[in-house]
């Protein structure tokens, strides 16, 4: 698996991997109804945020997308399907990402408050 940069057209992508992995708990029809405007992915939203995709053998299998807030990131997104054989390694791959900027070191010296 590998991660790349989400583009605008990746949007349709990126909402159906958003409605499948929140179906996957069985949440019934009516709660991902409710959730429908959190769950969409625009064009725009990933214009205005730092999104990556998950690739896996050629398949885009899951995302994430963040958000500044003052001096710090904050995770907007966070989607996964269709990787449950994935290694560790790889699912950290969503989550453990250079850090955001050309001049900043890589990592994440921090997640969460």
């Amino acid at each position: 698996m590998h991660i790349t940069n989400a583009k605008p057209d990746d949007a349709a992508t990126l909402t159906e991997i958003a409605f499948a992995a929140k179906r996957h708990w069985g949440y019934p029809d009516k709660w991902i109804e409710g959730w429908r405007d959190v769950l969409i992915v625009l064009p725009e939203f990933i214009d205005c945020h730092e999104t990556y995709a998950a690739i896996d053998k050629g398949r885009m299998v899951g995302f994430f997308a963040l958000g500044r807030k003052g001096e710090r990131m904050e995770l907007l997104h966070l989607w996964v399907v269709g990787i449950a054989g994935c290694n560790v390694p790889g699912r950290r791959a969503l989550i453990v990402r250079p850090r955001f900027g050309a001049h900043e070191k890589p990592g994440l010296s921090r997640v969460g408050d």
